[in-house]
Order: structure tokens, then sequence, then C-alpha cells
């Protein structure tokens, strides 16, 4: 998905990103009001840093076959984001970086459960 959306971008194919953004209305503002909640001055940025994580990880779901969706998986992604998040909002100079510890926590979860899980 990830590869996708760069291709379509270097060829300008704005066609593909409507296709997209009204075939998943739900997830799109889903998407805008969590970056919104994370900083309503500067959204945009927060918007398109989700994005590029989620399609990460569905690019490294389909092409090596990571099993992620389990209950011991989920349950410590949740502790490792609020934890993180918790962190890095409590200290106003680690507030700007709460996307970028969310982003870590994910792929940190994501290598423990499929290399040692």
């Amino acid at each position: 998905m990830l590869l996708e959306m760069f291709s379509n971008i270097a060829a300008l194919n704005l066609t593909y990103f409507i296709g997209l953004a009204t075939g998943n209305l739900v997830i799109l503002f889903g998407i805008i009001a969590v970056s919104y909640f994370f900083s309503p001055k500067n959204f945009f940025a927060r918007f398109v840093a989700i994005v590029f994580v989620v399609s990460a990880l569905v690019d490294l779901q389909h092409v090596h076959n990571f099993v992620f969706y389990s209950a011991s998986a989920m349950f410590l992604l949740w502790l490792a984001r609020v934890t993180f998040i918790t962190i890095s909002e409590s200290r106003p100079s680690t507030q700007k970086y709460s996307p970028l510890l969310f982003a870590v926590a994910t792929y940190a979860v994501l290598f423990y459960v499929n290399f040692f899980g």
C-alpha cells in the first residue's frame, strides 16, 4: 500500500487518492480526528505520519506474513503506546515527538511479537 501510494504520487495520479479517500471515509475521518487530537495546530503533518505508519504496517504484514492481530500482540501494543504517549505528553519538550513515539511503539511490538513471541 505504501509503495502504491509512492508510485501514484510520482505519477501524479489523483484519482487513486480520491478513490482511496471516498472508499474509506470512516477510516479517513478517524485518522483526521486522531491527528487533530495529537496537535490541533499541525494536524496535517500528524495525519501524514499516521497514514505512513499504517500503510507501512499493511505492507509489512502482506509481504512478510507477520502476525500482528492476536490477543497478546494487541495487549502489548496498547501497553506500549499508552506508556510512550503518557511519557511524551507529560513533558513539554517531548510533546512534538508523540507521533514518532507512537510509531516506534508500534514497530517495537511488531518486531517483538514476530521474532520473540
